[in-house]
């Protein structure tokens, strides 16, 4: 088997691909998740992912190296609470923000038990904190359904929100990567111009420039893209 057609295989959601994205307003992609939390909230957050709950503590493992101690955290696109689940134990005080209604309730059902744990309704354009508020914050493949003038206005509000020398973790899909450029021409087919899906990729070279105009300083850990933005 080809590796494209293994990896577009991979990419065969029936149901989910049936959800469309009605237009490019913020309610339209509230809309959008809600629906794809109803239809299948798995596979819209980590699509094919086997051991969905504990593939979070893979996440957890790399931001460790991160997390100060006592630390108060912001994760951006929390979803169902894949990530928090594991990283909970290790922070002071966790923050969860995302789109979805229908993801944070599966989420507060997955984490209601934890009592550092928060969870709120809201996008990564309009944080509801103050300046200076985290320690650290994150986000594991979720600026990835953003269009890039939404990611331009959301690292200024993650910059806004981070305390001085800590760090904003970032992850999204590398254009020049061939596995990830498999995936994008996944995207390119004729059905996802009748039904538009919210799949954005970049390069390295626009992390950098995004992150720098910011104010950031960004350091590209690998080819996965995944990216330590640190604000001076």
């Amino acid at each position: 088997m080809s590796g494209l057609t293994a990896l577009l295989r991979r990419f065969q959601r029936p149901k989910l691909d049936r959800v469309r994205l009605s237009g490019e307003g913020i309610g339209a992609y509230q809309e959008f998740w809600d629906e794809s939390a109803r239809t299948d909230a798995l596979n819209a957050v980590a699509l094919g992912v086997k051991d969905f709950w504990q593939s979070g503590q893979n996440e957890v493992e790399m931001l460790k190296k991160y997390l100060p101690a006592d630390a108060a955290v912001l994760e951006v696109g929390c979803g169902v609470g894949r990530i928090m689940l594991h990283l909970a134990p290790l922070c002071k005080e966790l923050h969860g923000v995302d789109i979805s209604s229908e993801m944070l309730q599966k989420a507060e059902s997955a984490l209601g038990g934890l009592p550092n744990v928060h969870l709120h309704s809201g996008n990564g354009y309009d944080l509801p904190f103050g300046p200076e508020t985290f320690d650290l914050t994150y986000s594991c493949r979720v600026f990835q359904h953003m269009p890039k003038n939404v990611v331009l206005y959301s690292l200024r509000e993650v910059y806004r929100v981070l305390r001085p020398g800590r760090q904003f973790v970032l992850q999204v899909p590398n254009l020049l990567l061939d596995e990830h450029m498999l995936a994008f021409t996944h995207f390119a087919q004729p059905v996802f111009f009748r039904k538009p899906y919210p799949m954005y990729f970049y390069t390295p070279d626009e992390i950098d420039r995004l992150g720098t105009f910011v104010g950031f300083r960004v350091a590209i850990v690998d080819d996965w893209l995944l990216a330590i933005l640190s604000k001076p």
